[in-house]
């Protein structure tokens, strides 16, 4: 895999790219990185796969708290897009991931053969979750570790936790590098997302909503009813929480390859 670099707003941007063929565009979730990706990348020969790091992830560099918007972050994502020239991409966005990816179809539709949302959705924050964003920022200032090892742990399914323990300590431990600015930062831009319900029901390409039964994050029948609301087709995983790629990874590729194969039919 090969590592690369654009110059974005905010600052420098890190991506990936690996493979041969039509362009797959992954974009992770929220205090996540393109590491994420790295054990079901390999169900998927025949692409070219691009891999984002967002802001304070990974290997990009922290931005001001301030230029931390889902807006931006888009903007960042189509100078990966224009490096790599690719004008006809498969986009897959994991929870805020898929966020950053409604931001770009919105703007730029023409760019997209299709968008899956895994764990997303194009609704915006309820003033209840808005309020709830703010608290977290609160929580998080006081005590960041207590604070990332529970959002952690809550990602996985409950039943899985224990099981699971090690991934997502795994996940809580990559996360310590990430400055708190850019913690703060994207939980405001999560706050302050617009709904894009309508940008993703004009969408004409192919459009995936993979959902998880047992999401604590995401509740599976809002998920549905967005899906049938934007004409998206829809597939739900009765054992996963909020993270199918390591709670059932193989179900998972299962539902990414039935996404990629639509596209362009």
């Amino acid at each position: 895999m090969e590592q690369k670099e654009v110059k974005a707003v905010g600052g420098d941007f890190v991506y990936y790219t690996e493979g041969e063929g039509a362009p797959v565009l992954w974009i992770h979730g929220l205090c996540e990185s393109a590491e994420i990706w790295q054990e079901i990348l390999p169900d998927f020969p025949g692409y070219r796969h691009i891999l984002v790091d967002l802001p304070g992830c990974g290997n990009s560099e922290g931005w001001d708290e301030d230029s931390i918007t889902v807006d931006a972050m888009a903007a960042a994502v189509y100078e990966v897009l224009r490096a790599e020239k690719a004008t006809s991409v498969a986009l897959i966005g994991h929870s805020m991931g898929g966020y950053v990816g409604l931001s770009l179809l919105e703007k730029h539709p023409q760019l997209l053969s299709g968008i899956c949302l895994l764990h997303s959705t194009p609704v915006a924050d309820s003033e209840e979750k808005k309020r709830n964003r703010e608290r977290s920022i609160q929580v998080f200032l006081q005590n960041r570790d207590l604070f990332m090892r529970e959002f952690f742990r809550n990602l996985f399914a409950e039943d899985l936790q224990d099981l699971l323990r090690e991934r997502w300590m795994e996940l809580f431990e990559r996360s310590k590098k990430i400055p708190a600015t850019s913690v703060t930062g994207t939980f405001k831009a999560l706050r302050d997302r617009k709904d894009r319900t309508a940008a993703l029901k004009a969408f004409r390409g192919s459009k995936y909503f993979l959902i998880g039964g047992k999401d604590n994050v995401l509740a599976a029948a809002d998920l549905h009813k967005q899906a049938l609301e934007t004409d998206s087709e829809h597939i739900l995983w009765s054992d996963c929480g909020h993270m199918a790629f390591y709670e059932n990874p193989g179900a998972c590729a299962k539902g990414i390859r039935q996404f990629l194969d639509s596209v362009g039919e």
